[in-house]
C-alpha cells in the first residue's frame, strides 16, 4: 500500500470540527422540531443550536483562511480539477469507452466538486442562520433593529432548511463512500483523518514518504 502525507494538523481539526458542528445542529434542529413552539426545552435547544452555530462559523472562517494560507492539499486551488472533470464529462458523453481517471494525491476530482458545493452551501447556511438567529432570538451579530422582521423570514428558514437536508444526504453519501472504499479497495480512508496519510494500492516509493 502506497502512503504519503497529504493532510497536515490544521486540516484535519478543521475537518473534524465542521464535521462534529454540523452533525450537532441537525441533531439539535431536530429535537427542537419535536417539542411544542413555546416549550422550555424546546428553547434550550435552540439555545444549544445558536452556540454551535457559533462554534461552526469559527471553523468555517479559518478554514477558508486555510484554503489561501494552507499547504497546497490543504487549498482551494486543489479542489478545483478543470481538467480532470473534463475528462469525467467526456469519458460519459463519449461513445468509447476511457480508463478510470487518473488524478494526483489529495481529492478525488468527483469528490471536489461536491466539496466546492458543500462548501458554498456552509456558507448560505451560516449567513441564514445568523440573520434567523436576531429575527427569531434577538441575538448575534445582526442589528437588533431586524428582531421580529417577518420580511424575509419564510425565505430565509426554508433556504436554511433545505441546505440542512441537503448537508443531510451530503453527509449519508460521503460515509457511504469511505465505508465502500474500506471495504471493497480495502484502503483505510479513516486513517487519514487520524494521521494525515493518504493511502493508494501499489508499492511505496520514497517520494510517496514525503
Amino acid at each position: 500500500m502506497r502512503k504519503k502525507y497529504v493532510y497536515d494538523l490544521p486540516t484535519r481539526i478543521l475537518h473534524a470540527g465542521l464535521g462534529l458542528s454540523t452533525l450537532l445542529l441537525l441533531l439539535t434542529a431536530a429535537l427542537a422540531h419535536l417539542f411544542y413552539e413555546t416549550g422550555s426545552i424546546r428553547h434550550d435547544l435552540w439555545m444549544i443550536h445558536i452556540y454551535v452555530g457559533n462554534i461552526f462559523l469559527v471553523f468555517l472562517l479559518f478554514r477558508f483562511v486555510y484554503f489561501f494560507i494552507g499547504p497546497a492539499h490543504s487549498r482551494l486551488s486543489d479542489l478545483v480539477k478543470l481538467n480532470a472533470w473534463k475528462a469525467i464529462v467526456v469519458s460519459f458523453c463519449g461513445k468509447k469507452a476511457r480508463g478510470p481517471v487518473n488524478w494526483p494525491w489529495g481529492h478525488h476530482p468527483v469528490a471536489s466538486f461536491f466539496y466546492l458545493g458543500v462548501y458554498a452551501a456552509f456558507m448560505i447556511m451560516g449567513l441564514t442562520g445568523i440573520i434567523l438567529t436576531r429575527i427569531q432570538f434577538d441575538q448575534g451579530l445582526v442589528p437588533e433593529k431586524y428582531y421580529d422582521d417577518l420580511t424575509w423570514f419564510i425565505e430565509l428558514l426554508r433556504t436554511h432548511e433545505y441546505i440542512a437536508w441537503g448537508l443531510l444526504g451530503f453527509t449519508f453519501m460521503h460515509l457511504s463512500a469511505l465505508f465502500y472504499h474500506r471495504i471493497k479497495d480495502k484502503v483505510p480512508v479513516f486513517e487519514s483523518m487520524k494521521s494525515g496519510y493518504q493511502y493508494r494500492p501499489g508499492a511505496n516509493n520514497e517520494e510517496d514518504q514525503n
